[in-house]
């Protein structure tokens, strides 16, 4: 997790949602760092200052800091589920291809969220606000503890950090066939009805209308 003690702010990073840039933003402007117990430690937190990747993605919810303002951002499930297998895929899950995406899909967004263990020290996972990628800048410097004073918190990221309004456009999005689209449906339907994005239409791959609240 990241956090900044001078704004009492916690920010939970999901992967492939901007987390680096968030975290870069967190860090140069709001001296944030990051925090990582590992699962077969018993005893505290480690402090770092400079990225570290467990650290970044880590959802816990220490005990001690649980009155601070907590958010997250989310993303379009399905640029989500493309993003993660451009960016991860071969590298990352040593996958021979997008196809194997349907046997081991990753982790709902909701589910990396709230569906794992509270470790000793810490309290259930809390959500005070939900940004989106998707209208990230607005969002963010809409944020309580940035105080309306507008900035741009993206512009000045280290060169090793891809930014989110680039990568966008950058990353591969492979294609998505029936399999796909009904996979990630399914998989992600808690995602799509928890933060409003429209669902996929199977056979066409068009957006379906959202539903209703109660339809």
């Amino acid at each position: 997790m990241i956090i900044s003690f001078e704004k009492k702010v916690i920010y939970f990073g999901l992967p492939r949602t901007a987390s680096s840039s968030i975290t870069l933003a967190m860090m140069q402007n709001y001296d944030a760092r990051l925090i990582y117990k590992p699962e077969w430690d018993l005893g505290g937190f480690t402090t770092y200052k400079t990225f570290h990747g467990k650290a970044q993605h880590q959802i816990v919810l220490p005990a001690e800091y649980q009155d601070f303002f907590t958010f997250t951002c989310v993303r379009d499930p399905v640029t989500r589920f493309q993003s993660l297998y451009g960016f991860f895929g071969k590298d990352y899950w040593g996958m021979n291809n997008f196809n194997d995406m349907l046997d081991t899909p990753p982790p709902t967004m909701k589910q990396l969220l709230f569906g794992g263990l509270v470790p000793e020290g810490c309290v259930p996972v809390r959500i005070d606000q939900v940004i989106k990628f998707e209208n990230l800048d607005a969002e963010f410097n809409a944020l309580p503890f940035v105080g309306g004073s507008k900035v741009d918190p993206f512009s000045s990221a280290q060169k090793d950090v891809r930014l989110a309004r680039v990568h966008e456009s950058k990353e591969s999005k492979p294609a998505l066939g029936i399999p796909h689209r009904t996979l990630i449906n399914t998989h992600y339907a808690e995602d799509f009805a928890e933060w409003s994005y429209p669902l996929l239409d199977p056979q066409t791959g068009l957006r379906l209308p959202l539903l209703s609240p109660g339809s």
